[in-house]
């Protein structure tokens, strides 16, 4: 005998795509990753192909391909894999390619399909080995070059960047953060954050100019002191000279991986 209850219906899966921006951008990273692998190029071959490997119809995999819909999380995630590559280049168009404990092969086949792929630029790191606490950093990283334009205003060739450790300039920038800066600057401005490299050290600072002439480089983190320099201590560009404090470039914004 039954009470009468009925059992309270399982809550709805959650079914929302990204805006159609997103699911547009999303389409030509796949598609073009896709081609890069050997796959068939845009068209019924290639949804017939995408339909069969991902057990989906034709018509599901074509949403995929163009911008009009969007797989499941699970689908998500095996085509990243199965394609290895990140979900964060596939969402958001940026890729960590390596590190340095990448075997020469796989940073050759990666740097190989960045080439290949006219959308994207390379990034290289920042020259020290070391960064703050001693850290290695990453050796290259790749953006599509639309992406760069629409965060940071900087187009290819015009930055590097560099992965921070520490908590100095905490919370504007953690450790862990990928932190780009435009290079080839030739002066200070006023309390500006500039990526700057003292003996085999590259760190992020505010600098300001005192009035007395020197230099004030600040950290965020006040439980850190500020450093001042006489200004025949800082040079813009690479320095031959170990003593001197090496302006690489001024902090355009930095990159943080979801916890």
């Amino acid at each position: 005998m039954t009470s009468g209850r009925s059992k309270p219906a399982p809550p709805a899966a959650d079914r929302r795509e990204p805006d159609p921006v997103l699911r547009k951008e999303f389409a030509e990273r796949l598609v073009r990753t896709l081609e890069l692998r050997g796959y068939p190029p845009y068209g019924r071959a290639l949804f017939a192909r995408v339909a069969k490997e991902y057990n989906v119809t034709i018509s599901a995999s074509r949403k995929w391909l163009s911008g009009e819909g969007f797989p499941g999380i699970e689908t998500l995630v095996r085509i990243a894999n199965d394609l290895k590559i990140s979900l964060d280049y596939l969402l958001r168009g940026v890729e960590i390619l390596f590190d340095q404990s990448s075997s020469d092969m796989e940073v050759r086949r990666s740097i190989a399909l960045l080439q290949l792929a006219k959308s994207f630029t390379l990034v290289p790191r920042a020259e020290a080995k070391k960064i703050e606490r001693g850290e290695h950093t990453r050796e290259v990283i790749g953006f599509t070059r639309d992406w760069l334009e629409r965060h940071f205003g900087a187009g290819e060739g015009e930055i590097d960047a560099c992965e921070a450790s520490g908590d100095a300039m905490a919370p504007e920038v953690r450790a862990g953060d990928v932190v780009v800066y435009r290079k080839g600057v030739k002066a200070f401005g006023d309390n500006g954050l500039y990526v700057l490299r003292q003996g085999a050290t590259v760190k992020l600072r505010r600098v300001s100019l005192l009035a007395d002439g020197r230099i004030k480089l600040a950290c965020e983190n006040r439980s850190y002191p500020p450093e001042i320099f006489p200004a025949r201590r800082v040079v813009f560009g690479q320095a031959a000279d170990p003593g001197k404090i090496a302006v690489l470039g001024r902090y355009l914004g930095s990159i943080r991986r979801a916890d």
